[in-house]
């Protein structure tokens, strides 16, 4: 109980910001948006609709990758992370408290396009349940990945070039905005090392938009999870560390 009122806490603390610049949830809506456009033009409705799938990875998954990193640097070279791991809240509370806050970024966009692919009955209605766990996971493994490189890269005047090219990496070359099957299949096995990759695959099979065996529903779930666990542990590590 303790844990969850620490968590709520320094969630609003963070979020302050946020709220006082609403025209930033506009502009970091812009970019993946914008290749929505870009895909339309080049493959029409159906393309688009993927693009639109993989709109809502991106959206979760950058939080995590691209603006927390730069933040956490950001209250390491003020010491400001050091007075936060150094009291009782522990080193995830406040990862993820960071994570929950970088949401209010991408929260309205997400909400909008959700009940718009409801509309349009990209997503169906059954799976949305699963639809929003899938995000959920992605959203937890992009804040992993963000926390990792934070204690990776901890040079303020490169954190900011890292985690952008890190947000290319996992977002705009892999297969997350287009489907996998785009892929030539002697590369494809390269596009799996990536685990958005696994998260917008999902999405688009529980929602009847690519096909899929179940052997490989479980490597996407397997994947997916086991990204969470392998940055979990190296996250756990480090900031024990730092707490010693």
């Amino acid at each position: 109980m303790n844990s969850l009122r620490h968590l709520y806490a320094l969630t609003m603390m963070f979020l302050k910001p946020t709220i006082r610049e609403p025209i930033l949830l506009i502009l970091v809506s812009l970019l993946p948006l914008s290749f929505f456009l870009v895909f339309y033009l080049i493959g029409g409705r159906a393309l688009s609709t993927q693009v639109l799938i993989g709109v809502l990875v991106v959206f979760m998954v950058n939080v995590g990758i691209i603006q927390l990193p730069q933040l956490s640097v950001s209250y390491k070279a003020r010491r400001l992370q050091e007075m936060y791991i150094a009291s009782p809240i522990g080193p995830m509370v406040y990862a993820s408290s960071l994570g929950l806050s970088r949401l209010a970024y991408v929260g309205p966009g997400v909400l909008v396009l959700i009940i718009y692919l409801l509309s349009a009955g990209v997503i169906l209605p059954t799976m949305l349940p699963m639809t929003l766990l899938i995000l959920t996971i992605a959203w937890f493994a992009g804040v992993l990945i963000g926390f990792t490189i934070s204690l990776v890269v901890s040079d303020l005047y490169k954190i900011s070039m890292i985690a952008n090219l890190a947000g290319m990496v996992f977002s705009v070359i892999p297969p997350v905005y287009y489907p996998l099957d785009l892929v030539p299949p002697k590369w494809q096995w390269l596009a799996m090392l990536i685990p958005t990759t696994h998260a917008a695959q999902l999405l688009r099979v529980v929602n009847g938009l690519a096909d899929s065996t179940a052997a490989m529903m479980t490597l996407h779930a397997a994947a997916l999870v086991g990204t969470c666990l392998i940055c979990l542990t190296i996250v756990s590590r480090r900031m024990k560390w730092q707490e010693v």
